[in-house]
């Protein structure tokens, strides 16, 4: 992923607080159905981080941008464009576009369009 892409929003038009909520709401079903067999990560569980195991929407929306950038410069390709990848590479177009279009069907259960959210945001 190129460098440039830091951020999860950068691609998908999510805000880090948006998905901080998908994941908490995604992590409040499970636990209301009693999905024992699913478990979540969070950035900081994959890297070296001196963060609270308890994480506030504050402090993961403060630190996402960090933990991202040390996942990229520690596993990333600074060689690979995602955006020219996207738009030639068919297998890597079609698996962006099938999470893309998750994610909205999933978001539009956690973040509904109305007067303070459009298509777009």
């Amino acid at each position: 992923m190129n460098r440039r892409h830091l951020r999860h929003d950068d691609l998908l038009s999510i805000s880090n607080r948006g998905t901080w909520a998908y994941g908490e709401a995604l992590r409040e079903m499970a636990s209301n159905k009693k999905f024992t067999y699913v478990a979540f990560s969070r950035l900081k569980d994959l890297l070296d981080s001196p963060l609270p195991e308890e994480l506030r929407e504050i402090t993961y929306v403060a630190n996402c941008t960090n933990l991202r950038r040390v996942l990229l410069n520690s596993y990333g390709r600074p060689d690979v464009d995602i955006e020219c990848e996207i738009f030639n590479n068919p297998g890597i177009k079609l698996t962006y576009l099938g999470y893309r279009k998750f994610l909205e069907s999933d978001l539009k259960h956690v973040f509904a369009i109305g007067e303070t959210r459009t298509h777009n945001q």
